[in-house]
């Protein structure tokens, strides 16, 4: 796998990084676009309205439906996804291209991951709602296996937002925070691959969500094997 991942960072390296990442993919602008508008307690504000925005309009055009409740159930739960693979992957994009926006992605990474928590609250409760009110046909559906690794995911969650704030953070130790927040976060990006990759293999739509989960994983590996070489070269020898 190593050697893969040595292969595939050396043509990125071949190419010009700076003109097809930054310059091609990219707007110009983009730096500034993110430094004013998306930064610190701006992010977990704009996706509460984002969210609010979103149940507003199912509500408008479905109504007071199972179909409206199941609609908000799917579009929060892809909202938490992409959030949590940016938090997931900013320290990665930051170690590899070292470019402003990626600099801006890991400065926001706690408020991206606060909003990661905002969206999928507001999925927990529409899961909820939707227990109570349209109990049949999704009960029956629910497994236990369902039931007790989404319970852990959410409690998961729920301290890993709890120690994103300094006062918990210290009270853990530097130690176990790093341990809840490293294999917290993999918990959780199981959870989604078992979720959306099978998804992917019956019906297209769920295509984009496998390949940025693959993505994720591979600059998560490549990350690890660059840090890797960089300690074997300083080793004395």
């Amino acid at each position: 796998m190593y050697c893969s991942v040595s292969a595939l960072l050396s043509m990125l390296s071949a190419w010009n990084l700076e003109y097809a990442v930054y310059y091609r993919i990219l707007p110009k602008n983009l730096d500034i676009i993110l430094v004013k508008f998306v930064k610190n307690w701006q992010i977990p504000l704009w996706t509460m309205f984002g969210l609010s925005v979103l149940a507003v309009s199912v509500y408008l055009t479905l109504g007071w439906s199972e179909a409206a409740i199941r609609s908000y159930v799917r579009m929060s739960a892809q909202i938490s996804f992409v959030l949590f693979m940016l938090a997931f992957s900013a320290s990665s994009l930051q170690a590899l291209f070292r470019r402003g926006w990626t600099a801006v992605l890991l400065r926001n990474r706690r408020y991206i991951g606060l909003s990661f928590a905002v969206s999928h609250t507001g999925h927990l409760l529409a899961l909820f709602m939707l227990a109570a009110y349209f109990p049949h046909p999704f009960l029956d559906r629910l497994s236990m296996g369902t039931i007790l690794g989404g319970t852990l995911a959410y409690v998961i969650i729920a301290m890993m937002t709890i120690t994103s704030f300094e006062i918990p953070r210290r009270r853990l130790g530097e130690r176990y925070w790093k341990w809840l927040h490293l294999y917290g976060s993999w918990y959780l990006w199981i959870l989604f691959a078992y979720s959306y990759i099978p998804r992917a293999m019956k019906t297209e739509y769920y295509i984009p969500f496998a390949v940025l989960l693959s993505a994720v994983l591979f600059l998560r590996i490549a990350r690890a094997y660059k840090y890797r070489q960089a300690s074997s070269k300083a080793e004395p020898v």
